[in-house]
């Protein structure tokens, strides 16, 4: 069971991303995640509780036959307004408000914490995606991440975060050949004006380097700005011949909310390629 909890909290992420991109397909597409994460939730406690239902039964279905085994679903008449909002933009194409989409997922989110706790015995908030990660260096740093930020220990998490960010920028960029930039160095007898061609570059090592991070992104489908935020926000992480980690500062005060906003665009990158 606990799986499922994972892939219904995982399934809550991906809407959470596409309702912060504010166009309408993207609103549609995070109502339709919401009704899909609590008609997951909704079959799997069917199924616990051994209730009975009839062939091709769908998400109401399952709230009434909750309810006549006297199984208290709450929030029906919400839950029944985001199947609503769902069927017209699935099947309609009516898109949902901007209003409506903030307001199911404060719904989605109280009916699962909620209901996980008093049904399954479990706190919504425990149940980590982190599970999803393969790469067992990232996923622990990822880890340890969540658990300082449920503790409000924010310069740890950013350190925790800072590190599955660099584990996580090398596994991806493992896919792009490293160009040979050894000769493009000073000392290696480009002339004075091929020097001040660089503009703004250090050396057209640095420059080449710059094109291949872009193309780690593209290939990855990672949004620059989001890699861009998170490589200033958090420590800047270099790793050492003996495996170990050296983290500079580059902020004082850290955002809960950022730093959760950082935690869940690593998440979404790692589970999407497969780390």
């Amino acid at each position: 069971m606990f799986n499922t909890l994972v892939t219904i909290k995982a399934i809550l992420t991906e809407a959470g991303l596409l309702s912060r991109k504010r166009s309408d397909v993207a609103n549609g597409l995070a109502v339709s995640l919401y009704q899909d994460a609590v008609e997951l939730y909704l079959w799997s406690l069917v199924k616990k509780l051994n209730v009975q239902i009839k062939e091709k039964a769908g998400f109401l279905d399952y709230i009434s036959a909750l309810q006549s085994q006297g199984h208290n679903v709450s929030y029906r008449n919400g839950l029944s307004e985001l199947n609503t909002a769902r069927v017209n933009f699935k099947h309609y194409g009516n898109f949902p408000a901007a209003s409506d989409v903030t307001k199911f997922s404060v719904l989605t989110n109280e009916f699962l914490s909620e209901s996980c706790i008093n049904d399954f015995g479990v706190a919504f908030s425990d149940v980590s995606i982190t599970s999803l990660v393969g790469d067992a260096e990232i996923r622990t740093s990822l880890e340890a991440g969540e658990r300082c930020l449920a503790k409000n220990e924010l310069p740890a998490a950013a350190e925790a975060l800072g590190v599955a960010h660099y584990l996580m920028l090398r596994s991806l960029a493992d896919a792009i050949p490293k160009f040979r930039t050894s000769k493009f160095y000073p000392g290696s007898g480009l002339s004075a004006d091929a020097s001040s061609a660089r503009v703004g570059f250090q050396n057209v090592g640095e420059s080449l380097e710059m094109v291949r991070n872009l193309l780690v992104l593209a290939a990855n489908h990672i949004d620059p700005k989001l890699y861009e935020f998170a490589t200033e926000y958090l420590p800047t992480t270099h790793r050492v011949v003996s495996g170990k980690f050296f983290q500079n500062h580059n902020i004082v005060d850290y955002s809960k909310d950022l730093l959760t906003a950082v935690y869940n665009y690593m998440i979404d990158a790692c589970v999407r390629k497969g780390l």
